[in-house]
This record gives C-alpha cells, structure tokens and sequence, in this order.
C-alpha cells in the first residue's frame, strides 16, 4: 500500500480550512475558534479582536467582549515565549503548567513594596487576631494616599507591592478601583493580594481582569483540610471549597499561595497527612513554604478562640507573656510531637540544610510515619520551582518560632 503523500498546497488548504479562515467554514464564536487554535494570540488589546473577526462572520467587539468579561468563556493567559493568549477555560491549566509557571525563574528576584489598602476586617475569624481589635469595622484608604505612597516605593526601587490587607476584596468596588488605577498609574508594577476563599468563589467575575493588571499571585487562608476545624475557627468556607478557589484563580491565569494553620487545639493526628494529600493532589507543592505546616494557634488576649463554650476550661492553658498567647496542649500528645518535629524539619530548611522541596518531603514523611503509614516518595512532592512568591514567607495567626522569637530578643 502506497503511502499518501502530503504537498505543501494541501497542507495550507487543510489550514486555512482548520483555523476556520476558509469562508464556507466559519467558526460559530471566538471560544470555538480559540479552540481549535489552542488559543488566540492576545499581547496586543486588538488581536484578539482582529483574529476571532477574521474566523467569526459579522462579530462585533461587543460579541467578543462578551466572551472576555461578562459571560467569559475565553481567558487570558502566558503561553509561548511569554506571550499572552486568549484560550478557552479547558486549555488555561495547559498553558499554566506548560508555559507561565515556567517563565518566572527567568524573572530576577524583585525588590517589594508595601502598601494597605484599607484598614481592619469586616470578618470575625476566630483564630485571627484582629477582630480583638477592629471588631469587623473595615475603612478604606483614600486613592490618592495610596498612589502616593506607591510613587514613593517605586523611586526607592520597587517592582512588585504586596497588599498587606487582611482581605482585598472586604470592599470589592473600591478594590477594583483601586487596582484599576495602580496599573494605570505604574503599568510595570506586579502586584499579590490577600483574600479569602468565599471570596474568591464569590467574586469569580474579577479575576482576568485582575491578572491584565498585572496581579500575578494570591494569598489565600486554606487552614486545613479538616471541617470540624474549620467550622471551629468560623472560616466561612468548607474543604470542598477550596479546590474550586484553586480553579476559578488557575483558569483566570493567577497562582494561588494557600496558607495553612495545621496544629489547633481540634486538630487530629491525620490532619497534617490529609492536608499534604491535597497540596499534592492540587499541584501545589511549589507554592507551599515549609514553615506553613509547622504552624499552631495563636490565642492573644482578646481572642474569639476564647468564646468557644469550654475553651478557657477545658483547652486554654495560662496566658504567657512572652509569647503574647495563651497556651494550650493538644489532647492527644502525638499531635504536640508531631508539630514540633514538623517544625524543627523546617527550621533545618529555614537554615539551608535541606531545600523546600526536601523539607516537604521530611515533612509529609513525618506526618506518615505518625499515622503508620508508608512515607510518600520524592517522586510526589512535584515541585514547580517557578511559581512566585515572597522570599518572606507569609503567615499570621501564628505562635513565633523559636528562630523569628531569638531574632526579637537579640
């Protein structure tokens, strides 16, 4: 049997016919042209417009933003040689993984600024320590103070700010304003908030226009994977929650940076173990900072910790002065021992003995071998050394290490 053979000229009319340029084979929308192409290219506002025009007969810009940003079913994301592509939302996860997440080791470290966006917290979590002194009030701060200070940081030379508002989007119209204006203002500028998971879920809608103005990362309180705990700390989200919060921020092209409080008066020995499985499951080792799960509550004085029915009975300890908390014991003493191990591993890493990705690993091994089971292989912990972060790792809410307590006392 013959072999068939493809000339140059078939190969453009199969093409042309492919790429729905052929006029007796158009495309229906901008998203199924997207998806027959992988993606369409987006680095220039117009091109995509120019493209799904050329595919789509008598479209209109109105159509296609339709597709971007009011019932988006095309989303912006880095793919090749870091160029941005409009793609459907079943190709953004191959793009990520392919291509953005990869093209961040190429960027130098950065120089941070930080700026508040507003003041206090309309929410009363109760691990966290502000509602002790807000009591949910939340003000916000005027824009032209804001763009003030992020002129300053950018003349003393800083290319990326972190919001450090307890949750960016308490106020959801004046983050956006406010967002909208910083890029106008410093287009260069990268930007990382935080904000809670039912935010995320609640305010879907937000994110590609958050990563066009160049937010690339969000810090988002996860805690656990355990709902009892949860239900505890009054997080406002449940466990099945926080994969979605992990899509709706990977299909708007934006890493998400889950912190992680392991070790409370509730948790079980398991917890750390479960809590490993889903960053695993989730790809997220490499937006994971070992000191994370190695983390107990803080209770300061003024706590919600100290309303739950029995806890300055039955769980909270004296208060210590030294440490600004009250403490407290696990019931079950393999939980203490499991944390200060956990803790001590990261530590070591903290030091440069091991690296993040070996730290995890003797952490996920420890949090094995207190359950008696097998410990994962190295193979499980998939490291992804480009995604960004701060070289500060963030937490709140936290008892201080002994390393962060030496460095205050000197």
């Amino acid at each position: 049997m013959a072999k068939a053979r493809i000339s140059g000229a078939e190969r453009r009319r199969r093409m042309v016919i492919r790429h729905h340029l052929h006029p007796d084979h158009p495309a229906a929308s901008p998203t199924e042209a997207a998806e027959r192409l992988v993606g369409l290219h987006s680095s220039d506002p117009a091109t995509v417009f120019l493209s799904a025009r050329a595919r789509v007969p008598g479209i209109t810009v109105a159509d296609v933003e339709r597709e971007l940003y009011d019932r988006p079913s095309l989303f912006r994301t880095l793919g090749m040689r870091g160029t941005l592509f409009a793609v459907p939302a079943g190709q953004v996860s191959l793009l990520l993984h392919g291509c953005a997440l990869k093209l961040a080791p190429a960027q130098r470290k950065r120089l941070v600024g930080y700026v508040e966006g507003s003041r206090g917290c309309r929410h009363r979590c109760r691990h966290c320590p502000l509602p002790a002194v807000y009591d949910g009030r939340y003000r916000i701060v005027d824009l032209e103070s804001i763009l003030a200070d992020l002129q300053w940081l950018t003349e003393n030379g800083a290319e990326h700010v972190t919001f450090g508002d307890p949750d960016f989007l308490n106020g959801p119209a004046h983050a956006r304003r406010l967002i909208e204006a910083a890029h106008s203002e410093f287009p260069d500028l990268t930007f990382d908030l935080t904000v809670k998971v039912e935010h995320i879920l609640a305010h879907r809608s937000i994110w590609v226009e958050m990563a066009e103005r160049n937010v690339v990362f969000v810090v988002s309180a996860f805690e656990t994977v355990n709902d009892r705990v949860l239900a505890y700390l009054d997080k406002g989200h449940t466990v099945s929650e926080l994969g979605q919060a992990v899509t709706v921020l990977r299909e708007a092209g934006l890493v998400v940076r889950p912190s992680w409080l392991p070790f409370t008066p509730w948790t079980e020995l398991s917890d750390l173990d479960d809590i490993f499985s889903f960053i695993a499951g989730q790809g997220l080792m490499g937006a994971t900072d070992p000191v994370q799960m190695g983390i107990r509550l803080l209770v300061p004085e003024g706590s919600l910790v100290l309303s739950i029915p029995g806890a300055r009975r039955r769980i909270l300890g004296p208060y210590d002065f030294s440490t600004l908390t009250y403490t407290w014991q696990s019931p079950h003493p393999a939980v203490d021992e499991l944390q200060r191990r956990v803790l001590a591993l990261a530590e070591e890493g903290s030091r440069g003995e091991m690296d993040p990705r070996s730290t995890l690993h003797a952490q996920w091994s420890a949090a094995r071998r207190a359950i008696g089971r097998q410990p994962p292989s190295l193979d499980e912990v998939d490291w992804e050394e480009s995604v960004p972060g701060l070289t500060e790792s963030w937490f709140c809410c936290a008892e201080p290490t002994e390393i962060q307590m030496a460095g205050v006392s000197g």
